[in-house]
């Protein structure tokens, strides 16, 4: 089983299950257990799990707490190549008890699939995600992800084609400056979508200060302006 998985299991996701007072019920025993084993060195995943189950069984919100360490324990399980863990993740999304997390529980099944090599069903269930939710905190995320997934595949039509749903759907989401970005590189690097001018008017959009006033605040300044300098001087810019 990957690192990564244990550095993720060590933090819950940010908003997940943030009540102020959770009962200490068996539910909680079990889930606080399971992390004494992933703690240890090494991990003993094997009781880690068991006792998440255990959790799950016992219902309330530290059920659901540890179905989502489930998912993430299931994705990073090393396994043969030709077995998916999607059916046992999708199992424990359809148990979760609190209706509203499932997207949120999802998306965090999405890049644990991702993290741990799972890349086509990453994709596959990061556009399921998408669809299912579209007016969920977490899906331009998602939608990002799998875009950058498919650049890196060199599927440049299928990212773009993602990469301006963020645009049109989510213009003041967390990623939009992110998914503007990839969109430049894919037109301004050599190869089958190569335009000059498509990459630099979108660079120029991202830079001007005026309709962007949170630019100089924007991790992506340097890259957006170090990119224009590099391309965009002979396009008439």
């Amino acid at each position: 089983m990957r690192l990564v998985c244990v550095v993720l299991l060590c933090g819950l996701t940010a908003g997940l299950y943030s009540q102020a007072e959770l009962p200490g019920d068996n539910a909680r025993v079990n889930y606080e257990m399971a992390f004494t084993y992933l703690l240890k060195t090494p991990p003993d995943y094997e009781r880690a799990r068991g006792h998440l189950e255990n959790a799950t069984v016992a219902g309330g919100a530290y059920a659901d707490r540890a179905r989502l360490e489930l998912v993430r324990l299931v994705a990073a399980e090393e396994r043969p190549a030709d077995q998916s863990p999607v059916a046992e993740i999708r199992q424990i999304l359809n148990a979760l008890e609190d209706r509203t997390q499932v997207a949120a529980v999802w998306f965090a099944a999405v890049q644990a699939l991702d993290e741990n090599d799972h890349v086509a069903d990453a994709i596959s269930m990061g556009l399921e995600l998408s669809l299912r939710f579209p007016e969920s905190a977490v899906a331009d995320e998602s939608l990002y992800l799998i875009a950058t997934r498919l650049y890196e595949q060199r599927s440049y039509s299928a990212s773009l084609e993602l990469l301006y749903r963020i645009e049109d759907q989510y213009p003041d989401g967390e990623v939009a400056d992110d998914a503007l970005i990839l969109r430049s590189r894919i037109y301004l690097e050599q190869g089958p979508l190569y335009s000059p001018l498509k990459g630099c008017s979108a660079l120029e959009d991202f830079m001007r200060s005026d309709e962007r006033p949170a630019f100089d605040q924007s991790l992506w300044r340097i890259e957006a302006a170090r990119m224009f300098h590099e391309n965009c001087g002979y396009a008439g810019y």
